[in-house]
């Protein structure tokens, strides 16, 4: 739903912090590198 741009290091694994978008699931915060995981997540 939301696309937030950080300013700030975030503490993600180093595969994870190179990624230009992560996708983060609102009700138990998982966070993925793919839209397709995420959409298979929900």
């Amino acid at each position: 739903k939301y696309e937030i741009d950080t300013w700030y290091f975030s503490p993600y694994p180093e595969e994870y912090g190179k990624q230009p978008k992560l996708w983060i699931c609102e009700y138990c915060l998982k966070y993925m590198r793919l839209e397709k995981t995420y959409r298979y997540h929900m």
